[in-house]
């Protein structure tokens, strides 16, 4: 028989009743779609107007562990459901390229959070299984997977380092939640279950912007994209901007957040106008980090943190500005765009998106190029 879906209610949670006269409430679609080989570990939550969703593995093909995939139900009584289209979740292109597993979803500040199980390789000599997390404004479409997993299996011989899989996260108070996880043994034999905490961090960080701060109709536009790394990855000059060289790993960041102050995943709590220093606001995930800031035209700035409290802080220094073509380092290529776009408007054939308008006053001039001038030869990260 195909792994399917059943529910059953307890008083106390050691005497089980079967639901739905004891018939599974989800099954396999058939006809070669995409949980034609089976239903199984779904995840339910209220959804806040008396019904449920859930979320559930399906798989097709008949490999190791199937070629599966995490799919979308709604219900009004949890007996009868109602499929969404395809899956919501599918196999990436990395560390998680044979499939995804095993959800486990919650719901705050009006964004969902799964944690799912990855893996690449389909024989048991290959096969690999950690755990991510990915998250999306509506719980079904445009999920955005984290860079790396968020869990993965000890070194040596212990009892979970074969794979950790199967994540469950409980909710202990608004700002700690827990993960219990299958961990299993370096002969994929035997598995027991542990515990891991996942503490959010609201990081609160300053920054100066050598430029001044960008004035728009709608208040200041500063367009931020901030990265934490794992604290033993290796960035210089050769593998900041995450390219793959001929003698170079590309440089993989964990997690990456994005925003203007007012939309995004960053947001700006302070600006201080005399200074050009901006206060901002974005909640990551507690752990030692190296973190990254750039916003265009700059040079990156570099701090090594380890973000243990509920709230913690950085100061990531000044944004260098000049850095024309957003490369590695202000050069003489810079210069040449300069010249190229100087004394343009930003109304002008030659404005280029303000690329050498590092002052931010819709003007390209001797400004800037003192900008520049200033930082000739400095590179990334500072």
């Amino acid at each position: 028989m195909l792994p399917q879906i059943f529910y059953v209610t307890s008083p106390d949670g050691f005497d089980w009743t079967p639901q739905n006269s004891g018939n599974p409430v989800l099954t396999p679609e058939g006809g070669g779609v995409w949980d034609d080989e089976g239903v199984h570990s779904g995840w339910v939550i209220p959804d806040g107007v008396g019904g449920y969703k859930m979320w559930y593995t399906g798989r097709s093909g008949t490999s190791l562990i199937g070629d599966s995939a995490i799919g979308y139900a709604t219900s009004l009584d949890g007996e009868t459901w109602i499929k969404h289209t395809g899956p919501v979740l599918s196999a990436g292109t990395t560390w998680d390229q044979g499939g995804v597993a095993v959800a486990s979803v919650i719901k705050d500040g009006g964004k969902y959070y799964m944690w799912y199980s990855g893996y690449s390789g389909f024989t048991k000599a290959e096969i690999q299984i950690a755990i991510g997390v990915a998250k999306s404004n509506d719980g079904i479409t445009n999920w955005s997977k984290n860079t790396r997993p968020v869990l993965v299996k000890e070194e040596g011989s212990g009892w979970n380092s074969g794979a950790v899989a199967a994540p469950r996260v409980v909710e202990l108070s608004a700002t700690e939640l827990v993960m219990y996880y299958s961990g299993v043994d370096s002969e994929l034999s035997a598995s027991q279950v542990g515990i891991a905490v996942v503490s959010p961090v609201t990081l609160t960080g300053t920054v100066i912007l050598q430029g001044g701060l960008r004035p728009d109709p709608e208040g200041f536009q500063i367009p931020l994209t901030l990265k934490l790394y794992h604290p033993s990855t290796v960035l210089d000059i050769h593998t900041i901007l995450g390219e793959e060289g001929p003698f170079v790993a590309a440089a993989v960041p964990m997690y990456t957040y994005t925003g203007t102050g007012t939309s995004g995943d960053i947001t700006i709590t302070q600006i201080v106008e005399a200074t050009d220093t901006i206060t901002f606001e974005v909640e990551v995930p507690s752990g030692p980090y190296r973190i990254t800031l750039v916003t265009p035209h700059s040079l990156i700035s570099l701090e090594d943190v380890v973000l243990t409290s509920l709230t913690s802080s950085v100061n990531m220094g000044t944004l260098l500005e000049g850095n024309t073509n957003d490369d590695v380092q202000i050069t003489g290529g810079d210069f040449s765009l300069l010249i190229n776009d100087y004394l343009q408007v930003s109304s002008g054939t030659e404005w280029h998106d303000g690329r050498c308008d590092f002052d931010g006053d819709g003007q390209v001039t001797s400004i800037d190029f003192s900008l520049l001038s200033m930082n000739y030869n400095e590179y990334s990260p500072q």
